[in-house]
């Protein structure tokens, strides 16, 4: 019995989109792939964000303990110096994106906007 109502809410749906007809309903799929996109890119800008703090952390922590080897004091540094390289190159990739698919400017790159 379920089964059938929602059959007959899916069959009233798909007569709805047809009868609006073929451009509205592109239009609606391509929104959600862009949905979708702009989902992916927040998500991937805050793993990357976290990954950076994260490594940043655990080099200062090694940078802390290393009191008298300098090998060691050196490799924290260089760990640091590359996530904080890191980090502006996904900066830059971001802003780049953002102004590609919004227009917007390079101040507007944190707070990364898709619904333009």
């Amino acid at each position: 019995m379920k089964l059938d109502k929602r059959f007959q809410i899916l069959a009233i749906l798909g007569f709805v989109l047809i009868m609006m007809g073929t451009a509205v309903a592109q239009t609606t799929v391509i929104s959600l792939i862009t949905a979708l996109i702009c989902r992916l890119i927040i998500v991937l800008w805050g793993i990357a964000a976290s990954v950076a703090t994260i490594v940043i952390v655990i080099a200062g922590v090694k940078w802390i303990g290393s009191a008298e080897d300098a090998g060691a004091r050196a490799q924290a540094k260089a760990t640091i110096v590359h996530a904080i390289i890191g980090i502006v190159i996904v900066i830059i990739a971001l802003s780049i994106v953002n102004w590609a698919i919004a227009g917007a400017g390079p101040l507007a790159t944190l707070t990364f906007n898709c619904a333009a």
